[in-house]
Order: C-alpha cells, then sequence, then structure tokens
C-alpha cells in the first residue's frame, strides 16, 4: 500500500524506517513499517548488507562445497549478517551479488580444473553466480549477480563449488552484497 503523508509531525519508531526529512511525501507499507520513497524517486531499502574478505585468506582443494568466508562487515542495515550468511529478515524479491579474486595452483603438470561461484539458501544449492574453467597459476576476478525471492528466515551464503584435477584455489578477496528490492 502506499501513500502520500502530508502530516509534518510524524515520527519514525524503527531506526531502519526513517521519514523523509521534510516529512510529506509517499511512503508504502513493507509488511513491518512504513518506507519513504524519496525525492529522487529512489527507496530507502530496510536490509542492506555487504560483507568482504580481505587479502589471500582460503585455500580450497577439491571439495564439493567450500563456503566462502566473510569476516569483515562494510555495512549492514538490520544487523542480518550471522557469520559467513546473511539471515533474511522479511519476503520479498533481493538482488544478491558477489565478486571474487583467486588464483589457481597446481601441484603437477595439470591445471587445477573447472569452478563454479554458488548461491546457497538454508544449506542447499539454488543459483549460479559464475562458472569458469582456470589454467595453472593465473589469476580470475569473477562477478555475479542473482534476483531471487526469499521468505523471512531464510539463510543465504556463497559457495565455491570447484573440480580440480590438481592444485588449489587461493582466493584473493571476495564481497558479497544483499539488497531487498521489493516485497
Amino acid at each position: 500500500m502506499h501513500v502520500y503523508n502530508t502530516n509534518v509531525n510524524i515520527t519514525s519508531t524503527k531506526a531502519g524506517y526513517p521519514t523523509l526529512p521534510a516529512k510529506v511525501g509517499e511512503y508504502y507499507w513493507d509488511g513491518t513499517g512504513w518506507v519513504a520513497i524519496g525525492q529522487s524517486g529512489s527507496q530507502f531499502s530496510p536490509v542492506q548488507v555487504q560483507i568482504t574478505s580481505a587479502g589471500q585468506q582460503e585455500i580450497y582443494g577439491n571439495s564439493a562445497h567450500n563456503t566462502i568466508v566473510y569476516p569483515t562487515t562494510v555495512f549492514d542495515v538490520g544487523g542480518n549478517k550471522v557469520g559467513n550468511t546473511v539471515v533474511i529478515p522479511s519476503a520479498g524479491l533481493y538482488d544478491l551479488n558477489v565478486i571474487t579474486s583467486w588464483v589457481a595452483t597446481q601441484s603437477s603438470a595439470l591445471p587445477p580444473g573447472a569452478w563454479t561461484i554458488r548461491l546457497y539458501v538454508n544449506g542447499a544449492f539454488t543459483d549460479q553466480f559464475a562458472a569458469g574453467r582456470n589454467v595453472f597459476d593465473t589469476s580470475m576476478l569473477q562477478s555475479g549477480r542473482v534476483l531471487k525471492r526469499l521468505t523471512a528466515g531464510d539463510v543465504v551464503s556463497v559457495v565455491m563449488f570447484t573440480q580440480q584435477t590438481s592444485g588449489n584455489f587461493r582466493t584473493g578477496f571476495s564481497t558479497f552484497t544483499v539488497t531487498k528490492i521489493s516485497n
């Protein structure tokens, strides 16, 4: 539901739901609170999370499921980061983005092999961000985006799936961003 508020005395009851600076303007109900729609037409998203890793932090061998580690929170509107995952607080359409860099190393003349960067929801593979095949000792930078309808309580994570003939994949950095774009 959308409303146009003309009451200049309204106040916000939740930190994640600020009013427009002049109070007057368009708002919509997202199921838990009134969300202001800015003068430029953009809206404040009640769920915005960006988590990142830095440096060469993980080495992944030949394993089906390598959850990418995110020790640093860049921002977390709503406090939704839990460990290396993001817990979805309310149902809606979410924009999930990942960018990851790594180096493929080898222990023999064979190249390390194939990889995919996957989205897991509630511990299960649901979507793929990116995929490819490396030659040995080369750096890769990949990004991917998934638009997905999620429900309250869903737990999302990024997993690197590797199928190797030799060697390892060593990550350089990874950033995972989750933004709710609509109900």
